[in-house]
């Protein structure tokens, strides 16, 4: 016979990555609740939560979320319909070209443009610059020329974004009720 806890592992096994992250960011983990077995996914999820938890309010559309490596704390970066993340910051270049809206100067392992995430009203998709590799979810995705057209890989809830081997986490973020409330 299956307790209770057995029964309630099992199902959150079943979950895809959306529903899974969207159970985290609507609840909060408690002790008492049993958690999933550890492994890459849950373990990306339940970073994702920690770091959600701390953001009040949370935010109003797509976003990146990452900690700041010298507090700790979560820091949140809106989207819109597009953002550049890179090492050198807006109004710091020759060439605007080179230039994020979201500046990293110290990690040298970032390119100039490391990644761009773009939105449009179905979603948000990543393209990487990276000379150093961008990865998500642990897969290298392919490296884009500046200029170049590219589709781009489609982003969901709980995504981790890696910049290089090593450097900067990056969590994507949509506002779960936006997409629940959908047909």
């Amino acid at each position: 016979m299956h307790d209770e806890n057995d029964l309630i592992l099992a199902s959150l096994d079943s979950l895809d990555d959306a529903s899974l992250a969207s159970l985290i960011a609507h609840t909060r983990v408690s002790e008492d609740l049993p958690r999933p077995p550890e492994d890459k996914i849950s373990e990306r999820v339940i970073q994702f939560g920690a770091l959600l938890d701390q953001l009040e309010p949370r935010p109003a559309g797509p976003a990146l979320i990452y900690a700041d490596h010298v507090s700790g704390q979560a820091r949140v970066a809106a989207i819109g319909s597009s953002l550049r993340v890179g090492r050198v910051a807006r109004g710091l270049s020759e060439q605007p070209t080179n230039e994020s809206d979201l500046a990293f100067p110290h990690f040298m392992g970032m390119s100039a443009i490391h990644f761009s995430v773009t939105c449009d009203k179905d979603c948000c998709r990543i393209i990487s610059y990276g000379r150093n590799g961008t990865f998500v979810n642990g897969e290298l995705q392919p490296r884009i020329e500046p200029g170049a057209p590219a589709i781009g890989r489609e982003l969901h809830v709980a995504d981790v974004i890696t910049a290089s081997i090593g450097g900067w986490k990056f969590y994507f973020y949509q506002n779960v009720e936006e997409w629940m409330d959908e047909p």
